[in-house]
């Protein structure tokens, strides 16, 4: 015996759920428009110094960069992605890897100063040149559900124990190499969180919630 009804009710619910992507295809589309961004770093200038005697310090590096431009490779899905929660408030996680990383610097200008001498040394590079791969970044998308809309919010975690590959000048200055990756963690920070919640439009992850 057939119930047209509860036919009619089962194949409604079949259609409305293949009109949605799977959880993992949504990631996977948020991570495709994260892909080839092309971003302004921000000037920056750093110094780093070791204690010599107690009282005097041995200065490894000052520099100071202007005019910076940074663009990042191919992110790929490394872990996830998971839900956790209930039908009207979840988490979605997922940790993606960048490929590559190319930031460079129009100007950049490192002063050497050593304490013994007490004299200085100034040095002016043109097209700075600073490449890194491995780095990894992990995302979380707070999804609460009130009734027929969704609200998002999203943070981003990455790891500071990251190291760039630096190319010219950049190989011999240890001090250089921790303010600038420092420097590019931030910078992928600041750029990646708005990306994310630009794709993480609420309403459209309402549908997770029923996974």
């Amino acid at each position: 015996m057939f119930f047209p009804a509860l036919l009619s009710c089962s194949l409604l619910m079949l259609l409305a759920s293949a009109a949605h992507p799977t959880l993992l295809a949504t990631v996977l589309t948020m991570i495709g428009k994260m892909n080839s961004l092309h971003l302004v770093v921000a000037d920056m200038s750093g110094s780093y110094r070791t204690p010599s005697d107690g009282t005097s310090y041995t200065y490894q590096a000052d520099f100071s960069c202007q005019n910076g431009t940074m663009d990042v490779g191919k992110f790929s899905l490394v872990d996830g992605p998971y839900m956790t929660g209930s039908e009207d408030e979840a988490e979605l996680k997922f940790t993606v890897a960048l490929g590559s990383i190319t930031v460079i610097y129009a100007t950049c200008e490192e002063v050497s100063e050593y304490p013994s001498n007490h004299s200085g040394h100034v040095y002016t590079y043109t097209n700075n040149m600073i490449t890194g791969s491995g780095l990894e970044a992990s995302f979380t998308v707070s999804i609460k559900r009130d009734g027929f809309s969704c609200s998002t919010e999203s943070t981003v975690f990455i790891p500071t124990n990251v190291r760039a590959l630096l190319d010219t000048w950049w190989k011999d200055c240890p001090g250089c190499e921790i303010v600038i990756t420092e420097n590019i963690n931030q910078t992928l920070h600041g750029s990646l969180l708005p990306v994310v919640e630009g794709i993480v439009s609420g309403s459209e992850l309402c549908f997770l919630l029923d996974y």
